[in-house]
């Protein structure tokens, strides 16, 4: 049986990765893999917790975009129409259900960002 602690602080974190180090390559299915599989789903937890990550707003995923997928302000304006791209390069977006599905599926811009 696995001896395994909560992750529930900095120590106990930094606990936990350093087993999870040691058991990197371990095979599914053995006492080690196991092991690496609970503290890794502990260790998750524990940094979705104390490091969440939140959803960019609608102008700073465009201009990540813009900037990662070598993608252009024309680019924009050919998938949402010129105002719309004005205006969520502006901070003040309107889009309709067509543009933000368009944005979502077309650019990866996360639902929750269209949504927010």
């Amino acid at each position: 049986m696995i001896a395994v602690k909560p992750v529930l602080d900095d120590k106990s974190h930094t606990e936990a990765l350093a087993r999870i180090e040691q058991l990197i390559g371990a095979k599914g299915g053995t006492p080690e893999g196991d092991e690496l599989e609970v503290l890794s789903i502990l260790v998750q937890a524990y940094e979705d917790r104390m490091y969440p990550i939140e959803c960019p707003d609608l102008r700073s995923a465009i201009l990540f975009r813009l900037d990662q997928g070598k993608l252009t302000f024309a680019d924009l304006e050919a998938l949402v129409g010129a105002k719309t791209a004005s205006s969520i390069l502006e901070g003040d977006p309107k889009l309709s259900i067509t543009q933000a599905r368009k944005l979502h599926q077309q650019w990866g811009v996360p639902a929750e960002t269209l949504l927010a």
